[in-house]
C-alpha cells in the first residue's frame, strides 16, 4: 500500500513538472523524477513541490530513498580527517557553545560556510590548507530548531550574547537530538546546523565528499 501511494505521488509530481528540466533532466515520467533527485534536485524545488501537493518532506525523500538535508563545513586539513569529531570546540568557544564542548558547526550551503569562515578569520591570515566537507543528514534524523524570532533582539551581535551559549548548552545537555538547526548571524534567512558528536545519531550522519577549498583572492584583498 505504501509503495503504491509513493508511485501515485511520483506520478502527481511528474504531472506538476510537465516535462520541465530538473537537474538537467527532462522530467516526464516517475523514473525521470527519481533520477533528477539522484542528480541533485535542489531542496528549494522539493519545498515548492511539497507546498503544491501538500506532501511531507519524508514522502518526497522516499521517492528516491534519498537524504534531503545536505550541509557543508570548511576546515583546516588537520581537522578534515575527522570532520564530525568536534574537537575544535574543546579549544575555541563559539556563538552557540562554550570552550570545552564537543560540537561541529555546518552550514546549509557551501557559500554560507565560506562567509562564516570569513567573518571569523583575519582576512590577511586565511589558511591556505582549507578543505570543504560535504555531509548528508538522514531525512528521518530528529533535529531541534531555533527560530530567529525566539531569540533576543541583539542575538546577531559579536561577541554573541550569553543567551545563545545557554541555548547550545541546553541542547547538548538534554541529549535528545544529534542536530540543532539555528539561524546564521551572517545571513539570518539561512541556517547553520550544529552537530553533537556525543549523540548516537552522529553515526547516521555521513561525510560524502572532501576536496580542497580555495577562496577567490578578491575576498581577502
Amino acid at each position: 500500500m505504501a509503495k503504491a501511494r509513493m508511485n501515485a505521488e511520483a506520478r502527481r509530481l511528474v504531472g506538476l513538472l510537465q516535462g520541465r528540466r530538473v537537474a538537467r533532466l527532462a522530467v516526464s515520467e516517475p523514473e525521470g523524477l527519481e533520477e533528477a533527485i539522484r542528480k541533485g534536485l535542489p531542496y528549494a524545488a522539493f519545498e515548492a513541490l511539497m507546498r503544491a501537493l501538500g506532501l511531507r518532506a519524508q514522502d518526497l525523500a522516499r521517492l528516491g530513498n534519498l537524504q534531503l538535508v545536505r550541509v557543508w563545513r570548511i576546515c583546516r586539513r588537520r581537522r578534515a580527517a575527522d570532520p564530525l569529531g568536534g574537537r575544535g570546540g574543546l579549544h575555541v568557544p563559539g556563538r552557540w557553545h562554550a570552550r570545552g564542548t564537543l560540537i561541529v558547526y555546518t552550514s546549509a550551503t557551501l557559500s554560507l560556510a565560506a562567509l562564516e569562515l570569513l567573518v571569523h578569520a583575519d582576512r590577511d591570515l586565511v589558511p591556505a590548507d582549507l578543505v570543504q566537507i560535504e555531509i548528508d543528514l538522514p531525512d528521518d534524523l530528529d533535529m531541534e530548531r531555533v527560530e530567529a524570532k525566539s531569540l533576543p533582539a541583539n542575538w546577531k551581535r559579536y561577541p554573541a550574547p550569553s543567551a545563545l551559549g545557554r541555548i547550545g548548552r541546553g541542547w547538548i545537555e538534554r541529549g535528545k537530538t544529534a542536530v540543532l538547526r539555528v539561524p546564521s548571524a551572517v545571513i539570518p534567512e539561512e541556517s547553520n546546523y550544529l552537530l553533537n558528536p556525543a549523540h548516537d545519531g552522529i553515526k547516521r550522519i555521513k561525510v560524502i565528499g572532501r576536496r580542497r577549498f580555495v577562496l577567490d583572492p578578491r575576498l581577502t584583498s
